[in-house]
């Protein structure tokens, strides 16, 4: 369930279409509150992007079909209500006045989200006339706490929010562009678990072609790696060198630890030949979409590390490998050094970094000191988890 308690209040702006900024600027402004935003529609789709990266038109031409083929007028209406002090904590109403209007219920509505936080109506020409909403630029602290709730990983994506359960079911920006007609919106997540599960599993039997089937509800439960690649990438047939190079010395002392392969090979002799020289098991070729859609991969190589119940360990599964092959179960610590196979910890969790000169005194000293502030960090946590 999506917490929006932190920011339910915050404000949210409607971009009214125009194609000329003067006219822009003198155009009343419709504000409303995010909680008011939610009330007011079946499901709430945030579309996180870069205004620094153009915008893909089969996308947005797919979103403006959805849109406009699911969105009829309801009977509900929102009344508006927005104090002076928010509007001017946000600088609203500098350049333009504000308006007191009803928010039409609807099935679907939209909000763009910047993750460059310079986000301004002039970003939004190229979405035409559809009806959107976005976080003013100086509303930067409600962003990010959006984004966290979201776990957003990766610039383009769409996450859609069910606003009676105040739950996300799905990222779908992939399914959007795929599903033209947008026939299984809201493109409900299939679990992993419920994918896999009677699923049979392909493993070479080491004659260079044939395979036997495995099935995945025999496999010992552990942790699985989850690799998503294909011959024709570069990096992907780098990941594989460096994954069969490591994978025989973690399944033997973790006999319950697996790797699964996702072919993304544009023909199943590639797929054959891409796969007979690796040492775990595939899904059968052309059955990876909905595991990648579940996950949100947008790209290749892909390798996710998982738990035991399919939660995400880490998405950058293979520098998990590499900084510690023998690290089974690889649980998150409270402690790493930053190097070349840890940085991407940044970006998956709040993070205090504390550099030093390197000598062993300054680096010994350092990590009795952060020791120190994540006991004290756990102790207050756990104490106002208990009141």
């Amino acid at each position: 369930m999506l917490n929006i308690s932190s920011f339910e209040r915050a404000i949210i702006v409607k971009y009214l279409p125009t194609t000329n900024k003067q006219e822009l600027q003198q155009t009343k402004q419709e504000i409303y509150s995010f909680g008011e935003l939610i009330k007011s529609c079946n499901y709430l789709l945030f579309y996180v992007f870069s205004n620094l990266n153009q915008q893909n038109p089969l996308f947005l031409q797919a979103l403006e079909r959805l849109v406009f083929s699911r969105n009829k007028e309801g009977k509900k209406k929102i009344s508006k209500s927005s104090p002076a002090k928010l509007k001017r904590l946000f600088g609203l109403g500098k350049k333009c006045s504000t308006e007191n209007v009803s928010l039409n219920f609807t099935e679907i509505k939209v909000i763009v989200v910047d993750i460059e936080f310079n986000l301004n109506e002039g970003n939004l020409f190229s979405f035409n006339d559809l009806e959107l909403f976005y976080f003013p630029s100086q509303n930067y602290l409600y962003k990010s706490r959006l984004l966290r709730s979201l776990n957003f990983v990766t610039a383009p994506s769409l996450f859609v929010l069910d606003c009676s359960e105040l739950k996300i079911i799905s990222q779908a920006y992939n399914s959007l562009i795929d599903d033209q007609n947008c026939e299984n919106f809201p493109w409900q997540f299939v679990s992993p678990k419920e994918f896999l599960k009677g699923i049979k599993l392909l493993k070479n039997c080491g004659d260079g072609g044939s395979y036997e089937n495995v099935e995945f509800d025999k496999i010992e439960i552990g942790v699985k790696g989850i690799f998503f690649g294909a011959k024709w990438c570069p990096p992907s047939k780098q990941m594989s060198k460096q994954l069969t190079e490591i994978y025989p010395k973690i399944k033997e002392a973790h006999p319950s630890f697996e790797i699964i392969f996702c072919s993304y090979d544009r023909s199943e002799d590639s797929f054959k030949e891409h796969f007979g020289g690796m040492p775990w098991l595939s899904l059968p070729y052309k059955s990876e979409k909905a595991l990648a859609n579940a996950f949100d991969v947008q790209g290749i190589p892909t390798f996710l590390l998982l738990n035991e119940d399919f939660s995400i360990i880490s998405r950058n599964g293979r520098n998990v490998l590499l900084s510690d092959p023998l690290g089974y179960p690889w649980e998150r610590k409270s402690l790493y050094e930053l190097t070349e196979h840890t940085v991407h910890r940044l970006s998956e969790m709040a993070s205090l970094i504390l550099f030093t000169d390197g000598s062993p005194e300054d680096t010994e000293f350092s990590i009795q000191l952060l020791t120190t502030c994540i006991d004290n960090l756990l102790k207050g946590s756990k104490k106002r988890r208990a009141k």
